[in-house]
C-alpha cells in the first residue's frame, strides 16, 4: 500500500481497516444478512471523519491480531504448565482447559474463545484437530497460545464496534421506516390521482350517453 504524505491523507490501507472492522461487526452481519449471502457487501460510509478514524483504528487492531503483529500477543493469557511428550492424541475442552492427551492441557482458554467462529470454522479447535497424531515442539505451543491471545483480543475489539455500530443501526431504521412512510404517501397520492381521473372519465361517458337519449 501507498504511505501516508501526511496525517490528513487517507491511505489504500486506512480503507482496508474501515471495511475491516465492519465485517466484525454483528450487527452489521444481521443487518445486511440477506444482501451478504447474494452480493458483495455494501459498507455504509462514515458520518463524519471522526467516526472514520475511529474504525480504522479498530480495523488496524483487529488486522495486526489476525496477522499476528501486535506485540501484545507475546503476553500470552494461558499456561501449558506440565511436561510431557507433547504428543496431541485425545482433544478435550473442560473447565477453561484444553487437553491434548491423558495428561497434557493448555490452561485458562475460556469457553467463548473455544467455540469463537472466524469464517466456517472455529480456530482454536481447527488449529489442534488438523495436529492430531502430531507432536508439539516449542513453536507450536507458542503459536497456539498467540492465537488464543489474538481471539480474546478480538472479541475486546468487536464489543467496541458494537459499541460505535449501535449508533449506526439506529440511524439505519430511522431511514428505512422514513423511506417507507414516504413510499406509502406516494403510493396513496398515486391512488388517489387515478381515482380522480376515472371519476371525471366516469362523468363524461355519462354526459355523452345522456346527450345521445336527448335527456336534460
Amino acid at each position: 500500500h501507498e504511505l501516508k504524505k501526511n496525517e490528513n491523507q487517507i491511505s489504500p490501507l486506512d480503507i482496508l481497516d474501515y471495511v475491516y472492522a465492519f465485517l466484525h461487526s454483528l450487527i452489521y452481519r444481521e443487518t445486511y444478512k440477506a444482501f451478504l449471502k447474494i452480493d458483495f457487501p455494501r459498507v455504509p460510509p462514515a458520518k463524519n471523519k471522526e467516526q472514520f478514524l475511529k474504525r480504522v483504528k479498530l480495523g488496524c487492531n483487529l488486522r495486526k491480531l489476525h496477522l499476528m503483529e501486535d506485540p501484545e500477543l507475546n503476553t500470552f493469557s494461558t499456561k501449558f504448565p506440565i511436561r510431557g511428550e507433547n504428543n496431541v492424541e485425545k482433544i478435550l475442552f473442560d473447565g477453561e482447559k484444553v487437553w491434548i492427551n491423558n495428561s497434557q492441557y493448555f490452561e485458562g482458554v475460556s469457553k467463548i474463545v473455544w467455540d469463537f467462529y472466524i469464517g466456517g470454522y472455529q480456530p482454536v479447535q481447527k488449529w489442534l484437530k488438523d495436529r492430531k497424531g502430531r507432536t508439539l515442539n516449542f513453536e507450536d505451543l507458542t503459536h497456539y497460545q498467540k492465537i488464543i491471545k489474538s481471539l480474546e483480543k478480538t472479541i475486546e475489539v468487536m464489543k467496541k464496534i458494537e459499541e460505535g455500530n449501535v449508533q449506526m443501526q439506529s440511524r439505519f431504521r430511522y431511514r428505512v421506516v422514513r423511506l417507507a412512510l414516504w413510499l406509502m404517501f406516494a403510493f396513496a397520492m398515486t391512488l388517489l390521482v387515478y381515482s380522480i381521473s376515472v371519476l371525471f372519465f366516469d362523468l363524461d361517458d355519462f354526459k355523452l350517453v345522456n346527450d345521445a337519449l336527448g335527456h336534460e
